[in-house]
């Protein structure tokens, strides 16, 4: 460009760069977003990206990337610039981008390409996707006895379950990539288990080989208590069988979250039970070390279990089998089937995540340990 002023004539040369600029590296634009990064677990979800030259170029050009309201990072949390160099033939180059703040409109969060003296080429506006309005409602069921079937459980249910987020913005397409596999789920951890079976009341059967005046001393009551092994590492992820990580992978239990196509509550529950046994059988031994006789303590007089619970409201991506929390929830059992109150769970309002969800072994699989041992002073003497 040549320009005349008061006999003075200058010549400059003007670079017009156009470019191409694709997020999710498509041209389409409803893709055009990424997940904000979670808290528990900490993790990123990047999405690739791609930036070229449109038309020839004298030569290569190098770009500034920024987003001055924060709510992107080039792709780490101490990457808030990234510089391009741009292939002068139009091949593209590669960058990344991670959601580091919510964004309140669709297209809010804007990337500004600039040349390396600050002059300002053009701009690209990305979408950064959260939750809202997460809720982990936790609901007591019924109370806790001895069935028919001898099983210490709750009548129906112990506690119910529902999960529910909305996703921001408003207008986001549920049908992309990076979203089409999100759905609202429920992650759950246990603690703290601890099993109790007392009985009384024992009965002695000899051995034939035992001569009588044999006379054998036994405790009069004998308590069982089972308890995570000592090699777990508590707190323990729990579920269904086969749904790890999550609670349970039932089409009830995984659902859009709202604002998409579809969405409804994430619905589950559990009914910590066991079986304790009627009776109590070991073998007795004379004080010479000879077994001399079998006692049986043929009276249940109760059992008791305590059991802590921590249940997270989940976003779970079905394609990475990965999840992040967004609300909890704690419960608790500690029962007792002799008590004469009424004896159920209990929940407490959810919160905001404060911790990662357990993951590893489920509470099912994992190792227990059972101890057998006296309870109480008193003794019961058989002579045969």
């Amino acid at each position: 460009m040549t320009a005349t002023c008061g006999g003075v004539t200058k010549t400059v040369t003007v670079a017009v760069h156009s470019l191409d600029i694709q997020i999710n590296n498509t041209t389409a634009t409803n893709d055009d977003l990424v997940v904000l990064n979670s808290t528990h677990p900490a993790q990123q979800f990047n999405i690739n990206c791609q930036m070229r030259l449109q038309g020839p170029s004298v030569g290569n050009v190098t770009v500034v990337l920024s987003n001055p309201d924060g709510r992107l990072r080039f792709p780490n949390a101490a990457n808030t610039t990234v510089n391009l160099n741009l292939d002068a033939a139009g091949a593209f180059s590669a960058f990344q981008i991670s959601g580091n703040a919510a964004s309140a409109a669709m297209n809010d969060a804007v990337i500004h390409i600039a040349l390396t003296n600050g002059s300002e080429i053009t701009t690209k506006g990305v979408t950064v996707v959260s939750f809202d309005t997460a809720s982990m409602q936790l609901t007591q069921g019924g109370n806790y006895s001895i069935n028919a079937s001898g099983q210490y459980a709750p009548a129906g249910v112990a506690v119910s379950f529902a999960s529910s987020a909305r996703i921001r913005p408003a207008g986001v397409d549920c049908t992309t990539p990076q979203l089409t596999n999100l759905r609202m789920a429920i992650m759950q951890e246990s603690s703290n288990k601890d099993i109790e079976v007392t009985w009384d009341t024992p009965t002695v059967s000899w051995l034939a080989s035992a001569p009588a005046g044999t006379s054998i001393t036994v405790p009069t009551s004998r308590r069982s208590v089972t308890t995570y092994a000592s090699t777990v590492t508590q707190p323990v992820n729990d579920g269904v069988a086969g749904a790890a990580p999550l609670y349970d992978n039932a089409a009830t239990a995984l659902t859009t979250p709202s604002g998409c196509s579809g969405s409804g509550t994430a619905q589950s529950n559990d009914s910590p039970f066991h079986t304790p046994a009627p009776t109590t059988q070991l073998p007795v031994q004379d004080g010479s070390g000879t077994t001399v006789a079998t006692v049986t303590w043929t009276n249940r007089v109760n059992t008791t279990r305590v059991q802590h619970f921590r249940t997270f409201c989940v976003v779970y991506n079905s394609s990475t089998n990965t999840a992040f929390s967004l609300r909890e929830a704690t419960w608790d059992i500690n029962l007792d089937s002799a008590s004469a109150s009424p004896q159920h769970a209990t929940v407490n309002p959810d919160a905001a995540a404060s911790a990662d969800p357990a993951l590893g072994i489920q509470s099912n699989n994992a190792p227990l340990t059972t101890v057998n041992n006296a309870f109480g002073a008193a003794t019961t003497n058989f002579t045969k």
